[in-house]
């Protein structure tokens, strides 16, 4: 056998040094670039929401309950609020701090799928952490990184069931689903269930006893939907009929019905995954790796994790680089397992380091150019200042909740259509309209007395020819 061409001693690069790459790229959002339109400005003005409404049931945008996503990330920002008071710097936070457990227990699924290996074990952290899929999103506030924590909890539970027996391990699986869900929605089980469902594949236990098997993770599902369900219908009673229906009804069956119309081709994830596991991807020995001998139940565990979670995803209309996020582990994983007899932790933790550093340093060019398109603060502190002096102000439909928590508003933005404007005007004849990359009528006889820039358009304040708000 070929001897590794790598120093075999430990070093730095063999201690958990990773945990600082994987805080750099949120490090370097705290100071470097504001709350970005839209995810994340919409999800810090829902959680303001709640937090300003005292009610930690059910979320809100812009005064209307906010079916589409679940409460954790809001949670979570209640949680640092109610430490710090409510701050700017901390759900620039709770995005990294997602990501760091979830390569925490990155870290510990690999320990326990290759214990006599803990080469394989600091690989992966250290190519997860170097990877442009969590160098990019794993900075931001948003819903993957925390669902892929989730999904890390359960399949670690999955892992310990199918390879050491133990019962208690579908607790975990239970939990992993239930957080998954309150995380981003019942789409959390098509990244458990799918490695679960294909167990016999993996793991010598279930082909035994698949009735045992699938009785077990049925009382897992069953656990992990008890756990979800208790806000749900707390949720559903105090939301009202119309929030009900939505989140019992649209959030699942609703949904599923409407993904399976292939707005974009089937073998988009065959692009999205690889880019998102880049560099590793171009390093020699990759692929080779990737196609390594397949036999042992840990590697067909993760190769059912992977390319059974994006085949279904494959299939859903509405595809999206980080919705292959909770798929990226199962990639880093693999590839760390392929490459762990050919580079040392030490040439992978620098190549790591190296990536993160010249892709912050190109995102810090394109904020310094860029900064003012995404900061929401001038036109928000605006919008609240007239709010406060009882200026009348509304803004376009669809709104998407870019103003709410940057200028701290108390009070919902009535939402009008184009034809509703002039109507409006007449009414409130010393209003303002605020609109977002979007041009009304000059026939309303309106002017623009303030813009901000606003991601390649403007912000615009709106008032009658004349008047003064």
């Amino acid at each position: 056998m070929d001897k590794p061409d790598f120093d075999t001693r430990t070093g730095w690069a063999d201690r958990p040094w990773w945990i600082l790459l994987i805080l750099l790229p949120g490090l370097w959002a705290l100071l470097a670039r504001p709350l970005t339109p839209l995810e994340e400005t919409r999800a810090a003005g829902v959680a303001w929401e709640m937090w300003l409404r005292g009610d930690f049931l059910v979320p809100h945008m812009n005064g209307m309950p906010y079916s589409h996503k679940p409460p954790l990330l809001f949670w979570l920002m209640h949680l640092g609020w109610s430490v710090f008071g409510v701050n700017d710097w901390w759900p620039k936070l709770v995005g990294p701090l997602a990501t760091l457990g979830a390569t925490a227990l990155t870290w510990r699924l690999a320990g326990e799928i290759w214990p006599q290996d803990q080469r394989v074990r600091q690989l992966t952290a250290w190519l997860i952490g170097g990877s442009l899929g969590w160098i990019l999103y794993g900075q931001m506030l948003m819903y993957d990184t925390l669902l892929t924590a989730c999904v890390l909890i359960a399949l670690i539970g999955a892992w310990r069931a199918g390879s050491t027996g133990s019962r208690s391990a579908w607790a975990l699986v239970a939990c992993g689903i239930g957080l998954g869900v309150l995380a981003k929605g019942p789409v959390a089980l098509l990244h458990v269930m799918i490695p679960v469902l294909l167990a016999p594949l993996w793991s010598q236990r279930a082909r035994q006893k698949p009735l045992a098997w699938y009785s077990w993770s049925l009382l897992a599902l069953l656990g992990g939907t008890l756990i979800a369900g208790t806000w749900a219908g707390l949720a559903a009673m105090y939301g009202g009929d119309e929030y009900a229906r939505m989140i019992l009804l649209e959030q699942t069956s609703g949904r599923v019905v409407k993904s399976f119309a292939h707005e974009r081709p089937w073998w988009v994830y065959l692009v999205f995954m690889p880019a998102l596991a880049l560099p590793w991807v171009l390093m020699p020995g990759t692929w080779r790796g990737l196609l390594r001998d397949n036999s042992t139940e840990g590697r067909r565990f993760l190769l059912c994790w992977a390319l059974g979670s994006l085949f279904i995803l494959s299939l859903v209309s509405g595809k999206q680089p980080h919705y292959a996020i909770p798929e990226l582990p199962a990639v880093a994983l693999l590839i760390a397992s392929g490459l762990s007899a050919r580079y040392g932790t030490r040439q992978v933790a620098i190549r790591a380091i190296i990536t993160a550093l010249v892709l912050l340093a190109i995102a810090t060019v394109v904020f310094v150019k860029r900064y003012d398109d995404f900061d929401m603060v001038p036109a928000a502190t605006l919008t609240s200042s007239l709010q406060k002096s009882g200026v009348p102000i509304a803004t376009m439909r669809d709104y998407k909740n870019q103003l709410t928590f940057p200028g701290r508003l108390e009070q919902p933005l009535p939402e009008l259509q184009r034809d509703e404007v002039g109507p409006w005007f007449r009414e409130h004849p010393d209003g303002v309209v605020v609109t977002q990359r979007e041009e009304l009528p000059e026939s309303l006889g309106l002017e623009v007395f303030e813009q901000f820039p606003y991601r390649g358009g403007e912000t615009k304040f709106w008032r009658l020819e004349g008047s003064e708000p």
